[in-house]
């Protein structure tokens, strides 16, 4: 009798001990999963980065790629001849084949680019009124655009231009804290030091 109870009794120690040992080598399995998993959303989150860096990279050499376009597609003749104008000084000239344009292509995947450059040409001819009148309209018609920091920037020193510290300020202030990795937020930076007030930012 005795010998069928320890019997018994070890042959529940060893069920008892079976099933803890399939329990643990379940959670095992389940650790290894889970832990595959974080290895592969880390993998993508570090080729995610590598992208945006990439991507920052060709943003910040933007002006060379806006030379690149298709020449079969109809009315780029108009964006390369003020390109040409803008290469030789001749602003004014320039800023009449962007409007021209951005007026027969408002949809034209190049209709942001060609807004900024008629709005950069008013700036360099000194017509601050319609720097800022393209600027909103700029702002309304492409807000993703990757040249709305640009636009921005110009458009807080066509206000400082035209006498408005305050809201030429204000405007630089709102880029660098905007758009923090924007190539042009060094140079934005660069004027809050110099128009600040009274040495101290407001």
């Amino acid at each position: 009798m005795i010998l069928i109870q320890l019997g018994f009794f070890l042959g529940t120690v060893l069920a008892v001990g079976g099933c803890a040992g399939r329990s643990l080598s379940v959670k095992q399995n389940r650790g290894s999963v889970l832990e595959k998993h974080i290895f592969s959303l880390e993998d993508q989150i570090a080729s995610q980065k590598r992208k945006i860096v990439h991507l920052e990279q060709k943003l910040s050499h933007g002006s060379a790629e806006e030379v690149l376009a298709d020449s079969q597609d109809e009315g780029m003749h108009l964006y390369h001849a003020g390109l040409k104008f803008r290469e030789q000084g001749q602003w004014e000239s320039a800023a009449q084949l962007f409007n021209e344009f951005v007026t027969q292509n408002p949809d034209h995947v190049y209709a942001d680019r060609a807004q900024f450059l008629l709005l950069s040409s008013h700036f360099k001819l000194g017509e601050f009124g319609l720097v800022l009148t393209n600027s909103r309209f700029f702002e309304n018609r492409f807000p993703e655009s990757s040249k709305l920091p640009e636009v921005l920037y110009l458009s807080a020193l066509a206000h400082i231009k035209l006498g408005d510290h305050e809201r030429g300020i204000s405007g630089l202030k709102t880029l660098v804290s905007g758009f923090p990795r924007s190539a042009i937020v060094t140079q934005a930076q660069q004027e809050l030091i110099q128009y600040q007030t009274g040495g101290v930012l407001q």
